[in-house]
């Protein structure tokens, strides 16, 4: 819905509850949704390379000790990045915000993208949250390109020589049967 003034020469968008927008809110907003769809994407992928190593190692039974200990080392890895350490029943530590992982990201850049559906411009709260899921995120890639090249490229060696196929983490399984799209 839009507004005009007295004499028609400019329109405001308003809200349902009557509240004036301004195209500088609106253009506010809209950098903001759009910045958060890229990062969105950005994470998104990586949570996918990530799970899609993680699911490719759980298949693989190597018989060879160090082939299973490199395994085993390399997906533990994989899952801190992903999804974060394991948690212990009596903390060595005092308690502290978690470390960020590409599924917190990622569920933290979809909630602030939802939080961007109304027709205003950014808080400030939103703003900081997004800068500072920003930065995580780059920190994750960085370490989860580290880690593709010193554990998972190292790794795929080892299970080729072995007879294994080597870990991929662009290959994205099918859907399981009974699985799809829609659910």
């Amino acid at each position: 819905m839009y507004r005009s003034d007295d004499a028609g020469a400019s329109w405001t968008r308003i809200t349902s509850d009557e509240r004036p927008i301004s195209p500088a809110a609106l253009a506010q907003q809209h950098q903001l949704e759009q910045r958060l769809a890229e990062l969105i994407t950005r994470s998104s992928q990586l949570v996918t390379q990530a799970q899609s190593s993680t699911d490719q190692m759980a298949k693989l039974a190597p018989n060879q000790d160090a082939l299973k200990a490199q395994l085993a080392a390399a997906a533990a890895k994989v899952k801190i990045v992903l999804s974060g350490p394991k948690a212990t029943p009596m903390p060595r530590v005092p308690p502290g915000p978690p470390p960020a992982t590409l599924s917190g990201v990622n569920g933290n850049l979809l909630a602030l993208y939802k939080m961007t559906a109304v027709d205003a411009a950014p808080t400030a709260i939103q703003l900081t949250e997004t800068d500072k899921a920003e930065r995580e995120l780059n920190e994750l890639a960085a370490t989860w390109d580290a880690l593709k090249t010193a554990e998972l490229a190292p790794l795929g060696v080892a299970l080729t020589a072995a007879g294994f196929p080597a870990i991929r983490p662009e290959l994205v399984d099918e859907p399981r049967q009974g699985q799809s799209d829609e659910e």
